[in-house]
């Protein structure tokens, strides 16, 4: 065999190899959840690190793997979900901040949460959702799962945010 041919198939062996541990879903899954109580929104969104972290910075995976997030890594999150997960009630978009979060390398999987306090939803106001992540990485590939928790204005409703359709609205 010539030395050509098998510097290929060694290049092709190792690129279907890479391939095949990587998980072919491209998805993320929030909670959006109002505590009328405590007024509080609050907002659980898992990530699969590796597919969000490219969009981060060139770091944020390896500070994963050690098992703590930086604090330009929170600044880089929260600029990145400012951009692209966007919620707004009556037109007034909300700041989303990193409350906490959780690292499950086995899963592959980072969950952060978002809270805002002092927060009055009530009949008739207006909520607007924007998530558009990773649509820059993955295109049509890449779904956006959120399910709506306000009770008792809105038990329960999920909505899948696609590349040709990232927004939710609703009339609460």
């Amino acid at each position: 065999m010539n030395k050509s041919l098998y510097l290929f198939l060694i290049i092709l062996g190792g690129w279907i190899g890479l391939g095949a541990t990587t998980h072919p879903i491209k998805l993320t899954s929030s909670l959006l959840s109002y505590d009328d109580s405590a007024k509080k929104l609050t907002l659980e969104c898992k990530v699969f690190i590796d597919d969000f972290s490219p969009a981060i910075n060139g770091v944020l995976q390896f500070n994963i793997q050690k098992g703590a997030l930086t604090d330009t890594d929170i600044k880089g999150i929260e600029a990145y979900f400012k951009e692209k997960y966007v919620i707004q009630i009556n037109g007034k978009t909300l700041p989303l901040k990193i409350k906490d979060y959780e690292i499950e390398l086995k899963a592959n999987v980072l969950t952060l949460h978002f809270e805002n306090k002092g927060i009055t939803l009530k009949k008739n106001d207006k909520i607007k959702v924007e998530n558009s992540m990773l649509f820059e990485s993955f295109g049509h590939l890449q779904s956006n799962w959120m399910t709506f928790k306000f009770p008792p204005l809105l038990r329960s409703k999920s909505f899948e945010s696609t590349k040709y359709d990232p927004i939710f609205t609703k009339t609460l």
